[in-house]
């Protein structure tokens, strides 16, 4: 069938077909003929670009065609392709279009350059490059096809610019991790498409947001856009594509709701649609969902060969994003199947791609994944190194996003300070109405004396009344401020912000003296992905609170961030924090979180200390002092090792070899080294106490 469209005999076959397209096409897209004719060709040079090609270089063919949106047609497909020079042929039209949009100043025709430069570098996986072509594609499209009123132009404009810009703004927003952007701008381009009568685009968006509402745990809204969806694809001739897509939503609605054999039949079906339609492309997009599916069953053989094959489309179109996953998903299928070397090899390579992508976040949850197959996989040293680094990645975006939070703090703060100075003052001006219309009934009821003493005492007293109720309202209103901004809303702990407050009231910055205790719930992007974010929230109320069970009046629990806790005890015994850490253990992970009809099993791990250290030799806690943010950081180090040996797990600092400051920054340096070497010597719980040879921690009473 391939073979015929690229002989001559399918050439002639293919005008003819394109006559018969107007038979069908009106049916699932509006506009002239000349774009449903366009958009054909468009949507099949994703799967065969030199067929769509050559069909949209025959002149005889787009007689009644602007030139300028043949060429963007052309662009289009040789920025989606990539293969051999198209990526620069493509590069090479867009700027031919932009000379022409300026030199007669039209932004239809610049929008149709922007999009073409947007769509290479969607392809590229460049989203920081793409995203900013993309809006600009579709601000010139507004500006030229819709009026002030909202309503569109037809005459001459083509939506499907402003949808295809849409639908990549959606893709950026998803890599920023920003869920519900990615949605708005799809929601967006489904009212763009439904607005311009065009079947195909209203279902396929509605199928890509229900695949993105199951992500995001919004399964009964996910149900009913699919079907919504189902339901417009049903008659739609030539959409094979269409249908494939609506099985990958399909797909994820099932993983999302843990029927992973459910999941794998819809991709199967999937790649068996695509196979038979002869969408080699498509195909090996649906083998990128399988492996990512096989590895979550389990499955790494399968994986592996789903991975490998999708990896040779990806690399012969250029497509950086589909060649990351493609190649993380066989690193990790390597490391199940015990082949270590060759996934090592890969490991680094594929770290740097992350790296590469300007996606930190992924990079991040890239890090973690290998880090967790690694351990799995008996190479506790390598994954300890890779959570080490996760860690560094995340303290960064974390850093980066506190800068950005408290910048919108300070002005939210700022802004909520004048609003309640605004309100005080009203209330003020109230009260002083109040007294001053008071003060005239006196003046009244003193010229009626004779009358009205009695009026006047009464008057007095409501007065006096009026004026400490509102007192009393302003003093509960700032004790109801001060409770909100010191305690975390979900959990109700302290937050980040109050516990700074204290260690610097306590005069714990600059030296910190005391227990300090990091807890981390194991595996929570699992409980996330795979019961929804409102189960996860439901499980940090949950170990908030059994966490809160197990500690003194004068101990602080914070809300540190995500799904990690710190616990600050200044006033606590050396020889009580190992047990207070195995306390905690115990009661989080004593009974399973209910949530509904469900229950899921936590556990959490948990790194502890007690400042100043203890020094070995001297058998007492004269290590060197330490500020609070290295006491903080050293903690983090012990959590990490608990991480790396199986979770569920409580790791501390029994004693350290170290007597200056030189030789405690040395061994900050290298923890694990000295860890090995017996400069620090570790007590632990759970399954860390098997791997790491450490000191046990006693038996609770």
């Amino acid at each position: 069938m391939i073979g015929a469209w690229r002989s001559g005999l399918g050439w002639r076959l293919a005008a003819l077909c394109l006559v018969a397209l107007g038979a069908w096409l009106p049916a699932h897209a509006a506009g002239p003929d000349w774009q449903q004719r366009l958009d054909h060709w468009v949507r099949a040079g994703f799967d065969h670009p030199d067929d769509a090609l050559a069909a949209l270089q025959r002149d005889e063919l787009w007689l009644d065609t602007p030139e300028w949106a043949r060429l963007a047609a052309q662009g289009s497909v040789l920025a989606r392709d990539g293969q051999g020079d198209r990526d620069a042929r493509a590069l090479a039209i867009a700027e031919r279009l932009r000379g022409a949009a300026e030199r007669g100043d039209q932004r239809l025709i610049m929008a149709g350059a922007k999009l073409v430069d947007a769509i290479r570098f969607e392809r590229q996986g460049r989203f920081e490059m793409a995203a900013p072509h993309a809006l600009a594609a579709l601000e010139e499209f507004t500006a030229a096809c819709v009026r002030d009123d909202g309503q569109p132009t037809p005459e001459g404009c083509d939506h499907r610019i402003a949808w295809r810009a849409r639908q990549i703004l959606s893709l950026n927003a998803l890599r920023l991790g920003v869920r519900v952007d990615a949605q708005a701008q799809l929601e967006a381009a489904m009212r763009v498409a439904r607005q311009a009568g065009d079947t195909y685009r209203e279902a396929l968006s509605l199928a890509l947001l229900a695949g993105l509402q199951a992500q995001g745990g919004e399964l009964e809204r996910a149900v009913v856009n699919l079907e919504q969806a189902r339901q417009l694809a049903r008659g739609l001739p030539g959409a094979d594509d269409l249908l494939v897509r609506l099985k990958i939503s399909e797909a994820r609605l099932a993983s999302a709701r843990g029927k992973s054999r459910e999941s794998i039949e819809h991709l199967l079906q999937a790649r068996t649609r695509a196979e038979n339609a002869g969408l080699e492309r498509t195909q090996a997009m649906v083998q990128a969902n399988l492996s990512d599916e096989w590895i979550r069953a389990g499955r790494p053989e399968e994986a592996l060969v789903a991975a490998e094959f999708a990896l040779p489309v990806a690399l012969a179109h250029q497509e950086s994003r589909s060649e990351r996953v493609v190649r993380h998903n066989i690193v990790l299928a390597r490391l199940a199947l015990g082949q270590l070397e060759p996934a090592r090899r890969e490991l680094e390579n594929v770290l740097a791609l992350w790296h590469a992508s300007g996606a930190p976040g992924d990079e991040a949850i890239a890090l973690r994944e290998f880090a967790d197959a690694l351990a799995a996989a008996g190479d506790a040293k390598t994954a300890l190194a890779l959570y080490h680094r996760e860690r560094e990645l995340s303290a960064e975006i974390a850093r980066l996003n506190r800068d950005s939070v408290l910048r919108e703090l300070r002005t939210s703060n700022d802004q909520a300070a004048k609003q309640r100075e605004i309100e005080l003052l009203r209330k003020e001006a109230e009260v002083q109405e109040a007294q001053l219309a008071n003060r005239g009934l006196l003046q009244s009821l003193w010229a009626l004396a004779a009358f009205g003493m009695l009026l006047a005492l009464l008057g007095l007293g409501l007065l006096v009344g009026r004026v400490r109720r509102a007192r009393a309202r302003l003093v509960r209103r700032r004790a109801r401020l001060r409770t909100q901004s010191e305690r975390d809303a979900l959990t109700g702990l302290a937050n980040r912000h109050y516990a700074l407050g204290q260690v610097r009231v306590r005069g714990l910055m600059q030296q910190y003296a005391g227990a300090l205790l990091v807890l981390d719930i194991d595996h929570f992007k699992r409980i996330n992905d795979d019961h929804g974010h409102a189960v996860g929230d439901a499980v940090l109320v949950e170990v908030a609170a059994r966490l809160a069970d197990v500690l003194r009046d004068e101990d602080l629990a914070v809300r540190w961030g995500g799904e990690e806790f710190l616990v600050i005890a200044p006033t606590l015994p050396a020889a009580r924090t190992a047990l207070l850490a195995e306390r905690i253990r115990r009661s989080v992970g004593r009974t399973a979180v209910r949530f509904g009809a469900g229950a899921i099993e936590v556990t959490v791990s948990v790194g502890h200390a007690h400042f100043p250290l203890r020094r070995r030799s001297s058998g007492v806690q004269d290590a060197p002092p330490l500020g609070w943010e290295r006491a903080l950081n050293l903690v983090d180090l012990l959590l990490y090792a608990a991480k790396a040996r199986g979770r569920n797990s409580t790791v501390g600092i029994e004693s350290i070899e170290a007597t200056d400051e030189a030789a405690l920054v040395a061994i900050e340096r290298e923890f694990g080294a000295a860890c090995l070497d017996g400069r620090v010597q570790l007590s632990a719980t759970g399954p860390a106490a098997r791997g790491i040879g450490a000191v046990p921690t006693p038996a609770m009473a």
